[in-house]
């Protein structure tokens, strides 16, 4: 699921991890284990609480795993493990042996393993299954995204219950013609004896395996709310991300019933719980790595102290590494995307570079987090407000609902302008930076009503000038967000500052400029260029130019001509293109002309 890569340089292991996956890493968060109340502990099934032994569904079937076409096997050597790690060790897999998790075999296909000792002194065991990811073909995703996955759940759920489901992937069978893929190679450090083992259940490591135990998961979560559930869904909601499964609920006594009758469900259904990570019938729980109470979520205290105590990056892959976990948290931090360019920008160059603008960034990017705000959770029974503003070809936002007569943040957005929108004037910016803010909001909206409040004419600019900077593709895609959704409403507003936005009452007022008028002006063609011949010109100049590809290079030249005479005729660097010799050709020719009357004829 990280994707992570495991790398064993001068006798040290490195992890990496890609930027976009380090978020995950943040997904668990240490739960202070509370005792389970009598009343849950008594109703329900003893064997779902996890005692070292893993689970097994019962209703899951043999996971077959293909190869993708043309594939040869996978031999890869054991890595060398010091003795006194392999007796470490050993114990964990004769515990898998005897429950039949581990089983021996002989197969052409061979993957090493690694383990890696945990905080408390103990091992776990790992396999480096990169290899066989790379065989095996894909299952697409269907995981729940972790951005949208609380939209359901409104400010009137009070009541909430997290439960972890322990060893997950090992609950699922693996097809006996599967197991094969999956070998390692085990010598057993009393013995001396090696041979070759292998999973029967879904190993970890493997790239489908939390889409398959989702899935199967998602089935059995259904069925159950389907037969057993009888609670109206408006009193709760019951949410699963792979193996973490989140209810809520409007009443504690609603909440404790569907507590006890999921874990039933659960334990019936061969599956363990740890109870040290549950959080039962409780009015704050830590999920997805976000502190959840009535209608709000925030930044847990120790996600921003692990942060925060991070130390100035010595390189880009620590710098990377910074902004993957701190970007992870950008809903709560206003503006972060101008927080957080000096540190984007460094992460450009070749060299490693810091300096003064990027330790300015690094504290204030902390700061934010010391100060991030409780959001609130998306209430899809209320209208939402989104305010938008662009400044240093960034779009910059924030998505609010009312609470009585003020407005509650539920996220900040800061989202880059891709290239060809940079370059616009700064009001069809605006535009773009609207369209982008929209497109972001509404995985949180889900279809509500959406007031958009932005500071420019955003419509008016969009259909007078539009047509002179954007490709027809774009500005149909625009004009189709902007103009013709039901859930979209504009209105103007002059306030250009987001953070102004939630102190203000006005929501409404005149424009400190209007948007044609300033393109107009700035962006117009010169007063002394005509789209009709002048009479009598100096000169009456011809422009032209073109390539060739010769060779496998492509050749290219322009030329300025008048009807008797070459002005100027040159070659261009071998590899330009036609399109950058015409305009290079009158480029010249204005240049040539000045001080002079001409026409210049071009095609």
């Amino acid at each position: 699921m990280l994707q992570a890569r495991i790398i064993f340089e001068g006798g040290r292991v490195k992890l990496e991890i890609p930027e976009e996956n380090i978020a995950k890493m943040f997904i668990i968060k240490e739960v202070e284990p509370q005792p389970i109340r009598e009343e849950i502990e008594q109703a329900v099934v003893p064997w779902v609480w996890e005692t070292g032994t893993p689970g097994k569904s019962k209703a899951a079937q043999p996971v077959v795993v293909e190869l993708k076409e043309g594939k040869e096997p996978v031999r890869l050597k054991q890595y060398a493990i010091k003795p006194e790690v392999r007796r470490e060790v050993a114990p964990i897999i004769d515990q898998y042996l005897n429950l039949g998790i581990l089983q021996e075999c002989e197969s052409e296909y061979n993957t090493p393993i690694f383990p890696v000792k945990k905080p408390n002194g103990k091992y776990r065991l790992v396999q480096d299954l990169r290899a066989i990811n790379e065989i095996t073909k894909d299952i697409h995703p269907v995981v729940a995204n972790p951005y949208t996955l609380l939209t359901s759940v409104s400010e009137k759920f009070e009541w909430f219950t997290v439960i972890d489901l322990k060893d997950a992937f090992f609950c699922i069978p693996l097809a006996l013609e599967s197991r094969k893929y999956f070998a390692f190679e085990w010598e057993n450090p009393d013995t001396g004896r090696r041979r070759q083992l292998t999973w029967s259940r879904l190993p970890q490591g493997f790239k489908n395996s939390p889409t398959i135990f989702g899935n199967q998961l998602a089935w059995e979560l259904e069925e159950w709310k389907t037969t057993q559930v009888t609670v109206p869904s408006m009193f709760c909601v019951v949410l699963q991300y792979v193996d973490d499964i989140f209810l809520a609920a409007t009443e504690r006594d609603i909440c404790s019933q569907l507590t006890i009758s999921l874990l039933n469900m659960v334990g019936q259904g061969g599956y363990r719980v740890s109870q040290d990570k549950a959080q039962l019938v409780r009015t704050e729980v830590v999920y997805l790595g976000c502190e959840i109470s009535k209608g709000v979520r925030k930044l847990g205290t120790n996600r921003i102290a692990a942060i925060c105590a991070i130390p100035v990056p010595q390189n880009h892959q620590e710098l990377r590494s910074f902004l993957g976990m701190v970007g992870w948290c950008r809903l709560w931090i206003l503006n972060f995307g101008l927080l957080a360019r000096p540190l984007y920008e460094a992460l450009k160059e070749v060299h490693w570079t810091w300096g003064r603008a990027q330790e300015k960034a690094f504290l204030e990017l902390k700061q934010a987090l010391k100060e991030a705000p409780a959001l609130g959770l998306p209430d899809l029974s209320k209208e939402f407000q989104l305010y938008v503003t662009e400044r240093h070809r960034l779009a910059l936002g924030v998505l609010t609902q009312k609470i009585g007569p003020w407005k509650r943040p539920v996220g900040y957005f800061s989202k880059q302008l891709d290239t060809v929108s940079s370059g616009w004037p700064g009001c069809l910016r605006a535009v773009a930076a609207t369209v982008l803010l929209i497109q972001e909001a509404r995985k949180l909206t889900l279809g509500r009503k959406l007031e958009v409040y932005v500071p420019h004419m955003v419509i008016a600019v969009l259909e007078q000038k539009g047509g002179h900077w954007l490709s027809s593709s774009r500005l149909l895609q625009y004009q189709a967000l902007l103009r013709e959704q039901d859930d979209i409403e504009l209105k103007i507003n002059p306030h250009l500052n987001p953070a102004e936005f939630l102190r203000s009452n006005r929501e409404e007022g005149e424009l400190v400029h209007d948007c044609v008028e300033i393109i107009e002006q700035v962006y117009a063609s010169r007063e002394d260029l005509k789209d009709a011949p002048i009479d009598s010109p100096d000169w009456e100049l011809f422009t032209d130019g073109s390539s060739f590809v010769e060779n496998g290079t492509r050749y290219a030249g322009y030329a300025v001509v008048t009807t008797l005479q070459v002005i100027e005729a040159k070659a261009l660097p071998p590899g330009t293109l036609a399109q950058k010799a015409e305009i290079r050709a009158l480029t010249r020719a204005l240049e040539l002309s000045k001080g002079k009357r001409v026409n210049v004829w071009t095609d």
